[in-house]
């Protein structure tokens, strides 16, 4: 490959720099060839988030300003299908000159589960608040046409499932980044409530036989129907609890945080309610 070791290290820096860490950057074209002479340099760069216009040109002008060639950049969002173009780019000959560490990825991953359980909680907290609670089978017949109470105990329903479930992929996954045992999620269950994140094991299997209840269809009567729901709006308290304290442990222990937060003012409600 003609490209030396202080060129390599120019791209590096200034992809990291312009597109941000966890870039992949891959060589392909000419100067893969060490037999041919000049040649412009071909690179593809994949992306965690989309990269705009304005900083898609500077990384050009940079490089071809430091490295004293012309440059040529694909751009790739990991997560985008590959257009036409790139799909080829990425079968041609070509050779890895920046990827992310390992480790990095996986703390990366635990931020992205982090946002999306935060997110969960979020919607969870607010559909809560919109529901009359305390529902009574008498409630529901006589309302049997309301589609918008319906509708968001529907909702209800299926946030309490996802929170749960992100609730506990983001738990295993931070388990693995304190370096603790993730065989069965009994262990991951044990290191929480030793650091004291879920305050009892049986709080977790209530609220995972909740879960269970609610991905499947509920009973038609509306008596059950209310006792069904009102069992998710008590549990919920102890769910959110979990993932604000889930929250803190990832920022004070692994210095891990969500990779974005939409909705500070109201996750800082959740918190302060939930967070004891």
């Amino acid at each position: 490959m003609r490209l030396d070791s202080k060129e390599i290290e120019t791209v590096r820096t200034m992809v990291e720099l312009i597109v941000g860490k966890g870039s992949n950057v891959r060589v392909f074209g000419s100067r893969l060839n060490d037999s041919k002479r000049g040649g412009d340099l071909d690179l593809l760069v994949e992306s965690d988030e989309p990269v705009n216009a304005m900083r898609r040109a500077d990384l050009k002008l940079d490089l071809e300003e430091k490295l004293e060639l012309s440059v040529d950049i694909i751009f790739l969002e990991k997560r985008e299908k590959a257009n036409c173009f790139s799909r080829a780019c990425l079968f041609k000959e070509w050779i890895f000159i920046m990827t992310p560490d390992p480790a990095e990825l996986e703390r990366q991953h635990l931020a992205d589960l982090l946002e999306a359980m935060m997110r969960c909680a979020f919607f969870s907290d607010r559909l809560s608040s919109c529901i009359p609670w305390h529902l009574t089978g008498n409630l529901l017949e006589s309302r049997c046409n309301d589609f918008d109470l319906f509708d968001k105990l529907a909702a209800f329903n299926e946030r309490f499932s996802k929170l749960q479930d992100s609730a506990a992929a983001t738990m295993r996954h931070a388990t693995l980044l304190s370096g603790e045992k993730t065989t069965t999620f009994l262990e991951v269950l044990g290191f929480f409530e030793k650091v004291g994140v879920v305050k009892s094991t049986r709080d977790w299997q209530r609220i995972r036989a909740l879960r269970n209840i609610a991905t499947h269809d509920y009973s038609i009567y509306y008596a059950d129907i209310a006792l069904h729901f009102n069992g998710l709006k008590e549990i919920l308290p102890v769910l959110l609890g979990i993932v604000v304290r889930l929250v803190n442990y990832c920022d004070t222990k692994l210095f891990i945080a969500p990779k974005k937060v939409f909705f500070e003012s109201e996750w800082q409600h959740i918190t302060t309610c939930y967070g004891r």
